[in-house]
């Protein structure tokens, strides 16, 4: 059943709970909305994604603030303070990061939580490419304060259509089972 599927992902990520979403892309949007970015608001990402993690943001009527690649393709943490000092960000209106694995990797995930820490952010990973993956010994979903993970037949955990998940804190995560439905 769905809830024993549910248990088994957070049995194996650590994460305090899990929802099924229809899709990675749904996943994202159900996140962005658990945690109150809409309207007015910036979110910190990546250009070098698949469509779905810009497609969720602006969705949501928030406006993604792009900041560039490193060498293996994660979001550059040095660059992160750079975009801060530029003309596009406004201080009131970042409310959120949402970076991307790649590849089955992780970006320096203890860097981008301790730049959340300091400007008061949220956290969504998009973990799409990376179910399994561990970073310092620790699996993915249950890093930030909400993982998003895609089931797509295409992905290293694909369904026989299209599914997603949330991961994260049981009070976050019963915010995202009243977007998904």
């Amino acid at each position: 059943t769905v809830d024993m599927f549910e248990k088994a992902i957070c049995d194996y990520t650590g994460a305090e709970d899990c929802a099924s979403i229809g899709s990675g892309t749904n996943a994202l949007v159900c996140a962005l909305r658990a945690l109150g970015i809409g309207e007015g608001d910036q979110v910190m990402t990546v250009g070098h994604t698949f469509v779905s993690t810009t497609e969720a943001i602006v969705n949501v009527g928030a406006t993604p603030l792009f900041v560039d690649i490193d060498d293996f393709y994660h979001m550059d943490t040095a660059q992160m303070r750079e975009v801060i000092g530029s003309k596009e960000f406004a201080p009131t209106d970042l409310k959120a990061i949402l970076f991307v694995d790649l590849y089955g990797q992780t970006p320096d995930i203890d860097k981008i939580n301790k730049f959340a820490e300091e400007y008061n952010l949220k956290v969504i990973e998009d973990a799409a490419q990376s179910f399994g993956a561990e970073y310092n010994g620790m699996k993915v979903g249950n890093l930030a304060d909400l993982t998003c993970f895609s089931f797509n037949p295409v992905k290293n955990l694909g369904a026989m259509g299209d599914a997603g998940a949330v991961t994260g804190s049981k009070e976050l995560v019963d915010k995202v089972r009243m977007y998904r439905d």
